[in-house]
Parts: structure tokens; C-alpha cells; sequence
């Protein structure tokens, strides 16, 4: 929900286990699937709050390599060793996080592919999950289709006025 183009992107969320048996959380990355606009080349982020204590999780913007559509790159959240685990049947409790470019430019969420228009907390398969590098949770977004861009450039080589000559 809210304003979906300013200069601040304010996912919140909370992770649940329905694995049946405890998780280390340090296992675990949470990526939000993002295409920046004005990208300045950094973005940075803050966890404004976390139940389990912000100091237990880190956010890092990751360029994604092939682009994917919808995310450009993503917001990588870790989890220190001191999260510790998360119980079967458990949850992180909230997790409120924000992240913007740099110089504070306009981002537009509504290309975002994690983006999930609501002020509850549903399931979003458009976050994903993943276990020591394997995805676990949620769907990445397609490929993006490579788009070739072709210039010419030309240079006037003549130094009279009767002839054209373009290199």
C-alpha cells in the first residue's frame, strides 16, 4: 500500500517455518526483488525494526545477473549468527526495513516484482527464500529478454566546402 513513488521503499514482513523441525537462521536470505530508478549505483538500507533485534539482520543491494523482469537486482536480507534459530511453527515477528538510492532519488515501485499491494501480512511468492543458496520459498522473477542497442556514429573527415566525407 501507501505512496508507491517517492524516494524511500518500506518493505515489512516476517518470516514463518512451516518446515516442520527448527532452522538456523543464519542459513537463510530473503531476497526483495527491485528495478531501481535513478539507479546511482548504491542503495542503501536500514532496518528500522526488527522483534528479534535489527543488530541480528543485514540488508545488501545485489545487482542481479541475467536481469530478471521486475528486478533489476534485490535487497538481500542475512541473518547474523546471533539470530540463532527459528522454531517449527514459529515466526521472526515483524521485520520493518527501508532502502532508497543513495542521493535520495525517486524510486517507482509499481515495476518492482516483490511489490505486494496490501497493509497486511499474506504470503508473498514474490519474496524468496533461500537455504544455503537454494531457493526454498517463493518464485523468481523471468528472465528478461536481452535487448541490443545499436549507435552509429559519424565524423565529418571534409575540409572543403564542396565535398561530404563521413567517417
Amino acid at each position: 500500500g501507501g505512496n508507491v513513488s517517492n524516494n524511500t521503499i518500506r518493505p515489512y514482513f516476517k518470516m514463518v517455518n512451516n518446515s516442520g523441525s527448527e532452522v538456523a537462521l543464519p542459513q537463510l536470505t530473503v531476497r526483495y526483488w527491485i528495478t531501481p530508478e535513478n539507479f546511482t549505483g548504491v542503495i542503501n538500507g536500514w532496518i528500522d525494526y526488527a522483534r528479534m533485534n535489527s543488530s541480528k539482520i543485514t540488508m545488501q543491494y545485489v545487482p542481479a545477473s541475467p536481469v530478471r523482469q521486475g528486478g533489476l537486482g534485490y535487497m538481500q536480507y542475512s541473518f547474523t549468527p546471533a539470530a540463532g534459530n527459528l522454531l517449527a511453527a514459529a515466526n521472526t515477528g515483524i521485520i520493518q526495513t527501508r532502502f532508497s538510492n543513495s542521493d535520495w532519488s525517486i524510486l517507482d515501485e509499481r515495476d518492482d516484482y516483490s511489490r505486494l499491494a496490501t497493509s497486511d501480512y499474506i504470503a508473498n511468492s514474490k519474496m524468496t527464500v533461500y537455504r544455503n543458496g537454494v531457493l526454498v520459498w517463493g518464485t523468481e522473477p523471468a528472465v528478461a529478454a536481452p535487448v541490443l542497442i545499436v549507435k552509429a556514429l559519424t565524423q565529418n573527415k571534409s575540409a572543403g566546402n564542396n565535398t561530404i566525407s563521413t567517417t
